[in-house]
């Protein structure tokens, strides 16, 4: 099984979402450390040279749309970059910078 590693505040950001949307969350990695696909992903594009890989968990509970944004291709391990509650349809541009910037950090460690 695949280790699951939390790049910067990632854990506790999770940790403060809705306790179902943890469930999920835990459940679809569990699925990649298994090395199975989730259930509800996509690519994540748009963050810019240099970064590639990083797929999304999407999850909708209700009338609210979570992700949770994570990378395969360093080693064996899943990297969470980034666990958040989506406001509009697009990904909000803070979210794409610490998404990248945890994504450069987490290479540099992998690599």
């Amino acid at each position: 099984m695949k280790p699951v590693h939390f790049e910067g505040s990632s854990q506790e950001d999770l940790r403060a979402l809705p306790k179902e949307v943890r469930i999920v969350v835990g459940f679809q990695l569990d699925r990649l450390q298994r090395g199975q696909e989730p259930k509800n992903w996509k690519p994540l594009r748009g963050l810019g040279n240099g970064v590639s890989g990083v797929r999304e968990i999407r999850i909708e509970i209700r009338t609210n749309i979570y992700r949770s944004a994570y990378v395969t291709t360093f080693g064996e391990a899943i990297v969470v970059l980034h666990c958040w509650n989506k406001k509009t349809d697009k990904t909000a541009a803070s979210d794409k910078r610490l998404i990248v910037e945890r994504y450069k950090s987490a290479k540099a460690t992998f690599s």
